[in-house]
């Protein structure tokens, strides 16, 4: 049988049964001591939080302080820092210094993971070492990463299959790296229902293809959420400085009517007096009272004025955030594109590589996932499309050379 017609066959089979596995395991992945979370309030960008994972299994991420975090799913960490963090206030102060509270309610916390534990690649592979773990990493998205299988017996080069196989993970790599492009522009254009890129013809091809697209678009509703949910609570906060701000200012009006009213009883008092008509203390009481009146009306426009700086602090800070949403959006679309241009020229030069090969000796190899769990470690056989956990060994065990 043809070298490509197998391995066609092969990531078909491995790869609708492994990668459509990932999605369930994501939902109920176990943090572990090494993985950083990130806390985020909304509409308080200033608050986030990012803390490891202690040796201990706690995770320290204030407003929320130390909560059990080892063993747990994501959710279930989540749900209990919204219950420390529902009804908590935090203290902000305006420009000229008045200090001002803001309430938080359990919606407003959100929980994520910042970095999982990196898997190790190590064995027959020609650069071993730790590989930065990702949502859907799978053995052969690691393998192209430590730079794919080398062959002992050519001083670390590859052999024809191993380039015939690091073709396969360069074409699936390429894949992954179009719906991720797919998903920036969407994001950034906030168009959700935005065609993604064309699905491959083939049957492996396909299989990965879907698995990365489901996942790229529950990452795009989940972050379109947060956008919308960031804007919602400015407008409440907007909403809330304008309600204050005409309940100040109907205030005012009163007590500038009030200090008018006192303004003319202290001159009629003040005429009374020089007549010899009232004694001083009432006079005295008289100015005290319109004393009293003026400062409460300087101390309400005080706070009428506070409440301009407060609304232009929070379009400042809206549009702050704005930008640098637009910003990391271009910066992943930039990065993906030149990806998928150097991807594009190494399949190109694959392609070429292959004219005229001809068959030569090859190592023989296997995979083995090495996992530590509850119950220990255990060493799992591994295909290319089977999807890693953080924390995982991926080894290449080189056997025998054939033909």
């Amino acid at each position: 049988m043809d070298v490509s017609v197998f391995l066609a066959r092969r990531f078909a089979a491995v790869a609708v049964a492994a990668l459509l596995a990932l999605g369930a395991r994501a939902e109920t992945y176990l943090l572990q001591p090494g993985d950083a979370l990130r806390l985020s309030l909304a509409g308080l960008p200033e608050l986030d939080a990012t803390a490891t994972i202690d040796m201990n299994g706690f995770v320290l991420l204030p407003p929320a302080d130390r909560v059990a975090a080892a063993g747990r799913t994501l959710d279930d960490v989540e749900h209990d820092v919204r219950a420390v963090i529902g009804g908590q206030a935090v203290k902000r102060y305006t420009e000229d210094g008045a200090p001002i509270f803001i309430g938080l309610a359990p919606e407003d916390a959100r929980l994520s993971v910042e970095a999982y534990r990196p898997v190790f690649v190590g064995g027959f592979v020609r650069t071993p070492g730790s590989v930065p773990f990702q949502p859907g990493l799978s053995v052969r998205a690691a393998l192209t990463t430590a730079g794919g299988v080398g062959d002992p017996e050519r001083g670390g080069a590859a052999g024809p299959t191993s380039r015939l196989v690091e073709q396969r993970l360069a074409f699936l790599d390429r894949i992954a790296r179009a719906i991720e492009l797919w998903r920036a522009q969407a994001e950034l254009a906030e168009a959700p229902d935005a065609p993604p890129p064309p699905a491959p013809a083939d049957d492996a091809g396909g299989a990965a293809f879907a698995s990365a697209l489901a996942m790229a678009r529950m990452r795009l509703d989940a972050d379109l959420a947060s956008l919308r949910t960031r804007r919602r609570f400015l407008d409440l906060r907007l909403d809330q400085i304008t309600a204050r701000e005409e309940t100040l200012r109907r205030q005012a009006e009163n007590e500038r009517a009030g200090l008018a009213e006192d303004d003319a009883e202290f001159a009629r008092i003040t005429g009374l007096f020089e007549r010899g008509l009232v004694p001083i203390g009432r006079l005295s009481d008289v100015r005290r009272a319109q004393l009293a009146s003026a400062t409460r009306v300087l101390q309400t426009e005080s706070s009428l004025s506070s409440l301009d700086f407060l609304r232009e602090d929070a379009r400042r800070e809206a549009a702050e955030a704005e930008e640098s949403r637009a910003q990391r959006l271009r910066g992943e679309i930039a990065e993906g594109a030149a990806a998928l241009r150097a991807l594009d020229v190494r399949l190109a030069d694959m392609e070429a590589g292959f004219v005229g090969g001809g068959a030569a000796q090859t190592p023989a190899w296997r995979l083995v996932v090495h996992r530590r769990g509850a119950e220990g470690e255990s060493s799992l056989p591994a295909d290319p499309g089977m999807a890693l956990l953080p924390g995982d060994i991926l080894e290449v065990q080189a056997t025998t050379i054939t033909n």
